[in-house]
C-alpha cells in the first residue's frame, strides 16, 4: 500500500509541474503576441524585446528605408526594429481608425517591412478592432522605447488643420515613455519649384503639430534645399523620390539625430 501510495503521489506530482510548466508558456506566448511578424523567419517584431518602431511613406518603402534599416540593424540588431512604408501613404492612412476610408485603402496596400518589400499590410498593421488605428496596431502596448515617423508629401491637397490633426493623432497614440523623431523629408529637386513651396508649408503644419511630443529633423532646413535639392544625382527619374546615391546621403544626414534619439 506504502509503495503504492508513493508512485500515485509522484505521477501527480510530474502532472502537476508539466501543467505549471504549460500554464507559464501559455503566458508568456500571449504576453508577447502582436500581429506584426518578419515575412521571412517568423519572428515577432513588436514584443518586449522591440526597440524601434518607425513608419513612413514611399521614401522609406523605397530606397531611404532600406538605407535606414541597414543603420539601424547594426545599432539595434534586427530583432529589435521595425520599420514599415507604403508608397503614397500619409499620417491620415496611419492615425484613423481601421473603419474609415484612408486605412481601408492602407490595408490594401503593400510595402516594406524592415528588408522586405511587397508585404501586405493588411497581415501587418490590419489584424486589430475597427476602432483601432494602424500605427497603434502597430504600437501595440507601447513597447518600443523609439518611435520615428517618416512624413511630407501626399498631403498636398489638404488643409492646414486637417493636416495637423492627423499629426495630433498620431503623437497622441504614444506611449509616455516613449522617444519620438519626426523626420521631415528632404525637398523635391530645385526644378521642382511649385513642389517645394507646398512642401515648405507643409513642413511648418507638421513642425506646430509634431514638435511638443517629437524632435523634428527638417529635411525642408534651408541648408537641404541649397545643398541636397541642387543633386539631380540624388533623385530618380521623377526628381521627387532618392537615388540610392540619395538615400545613402540623407541617412547619413540623418544619423546623428539617430543617435541622439538612442543613446541619450
Amino acid at each position: 500500500m506504502f509503495i503504492v501510495f508513493m508512485e500515485f503521489t509522484y505521477r501527480n506530482f510530474l502532472i502537476l509541474l508539466v501543467t505549471i510548466a504549460t500554464i507559464f508558456t501559455q503566458h508568456s506566448i500571449a504576453e508577447n503576441a502582436s500581429p506584426l511578424r518578419d515575412p521571412a523567419s517568423g519572428a515577432c517584431l513588436s514584443c518586449k524585446r522591440k526597440t524601434l518602431l518607425h513608419i513612413g511613406d514611399s521614401q522609406t518603402e523605397g530606397y531611404f528605408g532600406e538605407y535606414l534599416y541597414k543603420f539601424l540593424s547594426k545599432k539595434l540588431g534586427g530583432s529589435g526594429l521595425a520599420i514599415v512604408g507604403v508608397g503614397s501613404s500619409s499620417p491620415r492612412h496611419w492615425a484613423q481608425p481601421l473603419n474609415t476610408e484612408y486605412p481601408k485603402w492602407l490595408c490594401s496596400r503593400t510595402g516594406r517591412v524592415n528588408g522586405h518589400s511587397h508585404v501586405s499590410m493588411h497581415d501587418t498593421a490590419c489584424m486589430g478592432t475597427s476602432n483601432q488605428s494602424a500605427f497603434s496596431i502597430l504600437n501595440q502596448g507601447h513597447e518600443a522605447s523609439f518611435v520615428i515617423f517618416q512624413f511630407l508629401g501626399n498631403s498636398e491637397q489638404f488643409k492646414k488643420s486637417f493636416i495637423e490633426k492627423q499629426i495630433k493623432s498620431l503623437t497622441a497614440s504614444l506611449g509616455k515613455n516613449q522617444k519620438c523623431l519626426f523626420i521631415i523629408t528632404q525637398p523635391s529637386h530645385e526644378s521642382l519649384k511649385e513642389k517645394n513651396k507646398r512642401r515648405l508649408q507643409i513642413r511648418d503644419y507638421i513642425v506646430s503639430a509634431a514638435q511638443k511630443r517629437c524632435k523634428i529633423f527638417d529635411g525642408m532646413s534651408k541648408k537641404y534645399i541649397d545643398s541636397f535639392s541642387k543633386r539631380k544625382d540624388f533623385y530618380q527619374n521623377d526628381l521627387i523620390h532618392l537615388s540610392p546615391l540619395g538615400a545613402k546621403t540623407f541617412v547619413e544626414y540623418l544619423e546623428p539625430a539617430l543617435n541622439e534619439l538612442i543613446d541619450k
